[in-house]
Formats: structure tokens, C-alpha cells, sequence
């Protein structure tokens, strides 16, 4: 505040309420600075969450693609499984065939 003498009092009153307005204003743009921030942060915040959001649909469909493989898999070893077991019985099957039985009592 100025410490200047004033011829009255609504002088002095003048000057406290001019300075006393001046660093209201000066508040209000600190508020109206930090709020702009605060928003920037704010876009910045929300766009970080979205892609958050993408990774974890991006994830979850990578999860229920390798669960399908996995089953699809699954499927083609029980199949190939099966065929292999087809194949042992014939093998057995034709070697018994083979086999004359023995003479020897």
C-alpha cells in the first residue's frame, strides 16, 4: 500500500480500494491459470484412461483369441490322439494276423 499522505480520508479509501481490487484481479487470474491447467490435466488424464481402456479390450481379445486356439488345439491333438490310436489297434490287429500259432503244446 502507498504510504503517501492524502489530503482526506476518501482519498486514502480510494487508493486501499484500487489496490485492494488489484490483487483480486491478480487472484482471479491465478484461479483462471491454475483452473486452465487444471483442465489441460484434466485432457490429458482422460486420454491416458481411454487408452488405458483400449489396452485392456486389446488384451482381453488377445486372451479369448489364445483361449480358442488353445481349444482349437486341444481339438486337433485329441483328433490326431484318436487316429494314432486307430492306427496302433490295426498294426496289432494285423500283426496278430500274422502271428501262426505255435505247435509247441
Amino acid at each position: 500500500m502507498d504510504f503517501k499522505c492524502y489530503s482526506n480520508k476518501s482519498d486514502a479509501s480510494l487508493v486501499a480500494s484500487k489496490t485492494h481490487e488489484a490483487d483480486l484481479w491478480e487472484r482471479v487470474l491465478s484461479l483462471e491459470i491454475l483452473i486452465k491447467e487444471m483442465e489441460e490435466e484434466n485432457i490429458y488424464v482422460n486420454n491416458e484412461i481411454e487408452d488405458l481402456h483400449k489396452t485392456i479390450s486389446k488384451l482381453e481379445s488377445d486372451v479369448k483369441q489364445a483361449e480358442d486356439d488353445k481349444n482349437t488345439n486341444i481339438s486337433s491333438l485329441e483328433r490326431a490322439l484318436a487316429r494314432v490310436r486307430a492306427l496302433d489297434s490295426l498294426i496289432i490287429t494285423d500283426l496278430g494276423n500274422d502271428v501262426e500259432p505255435s505247435s509247441d503244446p
